[in-house]
């Protein structure tokens, strides 16, 4: 069933930021079992029917919904399909997160497991663990961006510094990925994002707002 008709799994601000931003929308799942499976035949030699189950479950909970992210500061729609041309490489579903419209830059592609990708220029790296984490994340940094600012962006070395002076402060593990991590406490909550392909950055920096 779908995210938007059933957002079990997601936290209360996950499921408010996605009732109050997004939308779903007719998009196409792509080419049918059968002729995924001769690509699989062609291209890998075998039909891998985990790989396959598992896009269809990510297309009926995912495919379609529209919003526009916090994160990347654009629309984007989540349109994952099976599409594969070269021999021996790994599977992975393309324009699972995908600029509405596509900008040929900017894009995410989901493996078999669940991992969300994300790519500039052709450069793709694991970016979260899942969807749900990804949409984990961007609720969190839509909330945080209408709270009140706790303080100047820090560097590294002063990121270590507070979490040694608070430590109160708990990471929010459901939303965190490969090059975000959050964490919170009774009074401040704190973003640090690591430069990745996808994020390109001056050099690491944290944020910290207001709870």
């Amino acid at each position: 069933m779908h995210v938007l008709d059933a957002p079990s799994g997601l936290s209360e601000r996950a499921r408010a930021f996605l009732a109050a931003n997004a939308t779903r929308e007719p998009v196409g799942h792509g080419p049918d079992d059968e002729t995924c499976r001769a690509m699989m035949r062609e291209f890998l030699g075998g039909v891998d029917e985990e790989a396959l189950a598992a896009l269809r479950a990510v297309q009926d909970r995912w495919s379609g919904l529209a919003y526009v992210s916090p994160t990347f500061r654009m629309p984007v729609q989540f349109e994952p399909i099976f599409d594969i041309d070269e021999p021996d490489i790994p599977i992975q579903f393309p324009y699972a997160v995908l600029p509405s419209p596509p900008d040929g830059v900017f894009g995410g592609e989901l493996r078999p497991d669940g991992t969300l990708l994300f790519g500039m220029f052709e450069t793709d790296e694991p970016a979260f663990p899942s969807l749900e984490a990804f949409i984990e994340a961007e609720a969190l940094l839509d909330w945080a961006r209408s709270r009140p600012s706790a303080g100047p962006p820090l560097n590294d070395a002063q990121l270590a510094e507070l979490l040694v002076a608070r430590p109160g402060l708990r990471q929010i593990e459901q939303a965190c990925g490969y090059h975000m991590t959050w964490w919170v406490d009774d009074e401040i909550l704190v973003q640090h994002r690591i430069p990745a392909g996808y994020l390109p950055l001056d050099g690491p920096q944290a944020w910290r707002w207001l709870v």
